[in-house]
């Protein structure tokens, strides 16, 4: 047990006049689960990239340990899975059976074994993150004395093999893990490291304590903004005043009703001074009580206009099933969707999901069965994948022809840093791409909205902002995600998948 001291840290990018971290202190002990959150954008991925030496900075950070990392630093170097993890745990030693340990830890994990011997290419995302994530911390365990930079280890994990790692992750120690899924955080984290607008605070608990700490945080800031705000406006106020007076005063040198111009010539100058002397004082009061004001990440409510359809059953699925020719992907299903339904679409990795809503949204998808759709129907779509993203959010925007200050209006209540919304989203992370085809959607009013994987990369503040408008303003959905508190909270019922 050591600790990761970290003091004045500052970065910016390169080319970039807004720093990322000004100035950040903290510490966090090498034998901690810590969990690290905050908005998409906020430097959650740089912070790692620091601590493991990928970026340069300003301040000192202190570690008597190594980092390591996943997504993995190592190439995949060899043909089968086996290979390709035996090279990234690099570990030697003769008289231990790194093999038999790695098979050990990828069970472990609720993978396959025979997954193993098959080629590195053929794999899965969920299979590889498995193999990597097995092969981390058996390297840690060999080499001891190292703490694991983890982001975003759940993208490509089905709810099955989300359980299977927080299980997994219970029972290890010292890492640092990026992730927006909050039943892992509060399965395996008792610490959070919190990426606010200006600070980091390191807190102990895990996401539900974090989560009652802000409540009460937001509300005292809340309330200590409102009493600044009413001591700035008064201020101003009196600077206005200020300024209004030195006015006269000006006036008065200049005058011709005076019959001693000397006299009060003087006395104003002596005026002007004191008025002056006032006017800085009241600016230099006014600039302190703005810089007390808090940074505070309020959940701005968003909004959805769905459109009600003339029929009740928007679509009718008869003995409908997905077939590339390599056999059915899914037992066929008969399922109607009604109006105000959300339904959840579930299954393991590889059967199907994301091609039956193609299939539904007109794509020429190959499959038997009859998928009937509700004429006249406007369907809302989210892909899973962010490729294709170009151009600032407002080009996306007007490109997509929708309501382009609503669509704005949301990214702004989404957390998009104002100066963000002008640069391309290309250069954008993975995170805000999602935001702005999730506020392409919301500012859609459709029928149905289809989603497939909406929440990959979303932080955690958004993903309760998208929770309570689906709740709120109830529109007819059909989804696909692997959080399963979010699907627990929105979904009215569920169409599970069942491999053939």
């Amino acid at each position: 047990m050591s600790i990761i001291s970290i003091s004045h840290m500052s970065f910016a990018y390169p080319g970039n006049p807004d720093d990322v971290f000004t100035d950040v202190s903290m510490e966090i002990d090498t034998d901690w689960k810590c969990a690290l959150i905050g908005r998409n954008g906020r430097g959650k991925t740089t912070l790692l990239n620091i601590l493991n030496g990928s970026l340069e900075y300003t301040g000192r950070i202190v570690s008597s340990v190594e980092f390591d990392v996943f997504p993995p630093s190592c190439v995949p170097n060899g043909v089968n899975a086996l290979e390709v993890a035996l090279n990234c745990v690099a570990y030697d030693d003769t008289d231990v059976n790194v093999e038999a340990l790695l098979r050990a830890e990828c069970g472990k994990l609720g993978m396959k074994l025979e997954t193993l011997e098959q080629t590195y290419d053929t794999l899965s995302g969920g299979e590889r993150t498995k193999l990597h994530i097995a092969a981390l911390f058996l390297r840690k365990k060999l080499l001891y004395d190292m703490f694991l930079l983890i982001d975003e280890p759940t993208n490509h994990l089905d709810a099955d093999g989300i359980e299977s790692l927080i299980n997994y992750l219970s029972r290890q120690k010292g890492f640092l893990l990026v992730t927006h899924d909050r039943n892992l955080i509060d399965s395996v984290c008792g610490h959070i490291v919190s990426i606010n607008k200006e600070t980091i605070d390191v807190i102990q608990g895990n996401y539900s304590a974090w989560r009652e700490m802000r409540e009460r945080d937001e509300l005292e800031q809340t309330r200590k903004n409102e009493r600044l705000t009413k001591d700035i406006a008064r201020l101003n106020e009196a600077a206005k005043r200020n300024a209004e007076w030195s006015d006269k005063i000006e006036a008065s040198k200049i005058g011709t009703h005076s019959f001693d111009r000397g006299f009060v010539g003087k006395n104003a100058k002596l005026m002007m001074q004191k008025s002056k002397a006032i006017e800085t004082r009241i600016q230099g009061q006014i600039e302190e009580k703005e810089g007390l004001l808090q940074d505070i990440d309020v959940n701005s409510p968003l909004l959805i206009t769905p459109l009600a359809h003339p029929k009740n059953r928007l679509i009718e699925m008869i003995d409908a099933t997905v077939n590339y020719g390599k056999g059915d992907l899914f037992r066929p299903i008969t399922e109607g969707i009604y109006r105000k339904e959300r339904i959840a679409l579930t299954g393991e990795n590889g059967t199907g999901k994301s091609s039956l809503l193609k299939l539904i949204i007109g794509e020429d998808i190959p499959h038997t069965g009859n998928i009937i759709i509700a004429s006249n129907m406007i369907i809302s779509y989210v892909p899973q994948e962010t490729a294709g993203i170009h151009g600032t959010p407002k080009e996306y925007g007007q490109n997509a022809g929708v309501d382009l200050t609503r669509y704005m209006t949301i990214l702004r209540k989404f957390g998009f840093p104002r100066e963000q919304l002008f640069k391309p989203l290309e250069q954008s992370s993975e995170g805000q791409k999602k935001k702005a085809l999730l506020a392409m959607s919301l500012a859609s009013s459709a029928h149905l909205y289809i989603w497939d994987e909406p929440l990959n990369y979303i932080d955690i503040l958004s993903r309760e902002q998208i929770e309570d408008v689906i709740l709120l303003c109830e529109p007819t959905m059909i989804f696909v995600d692997h959080d399963r508190r979010f699907a627990e909270t929105v979904s009215t019922r569920e169409i599970r998948l069942m491999k053939n």
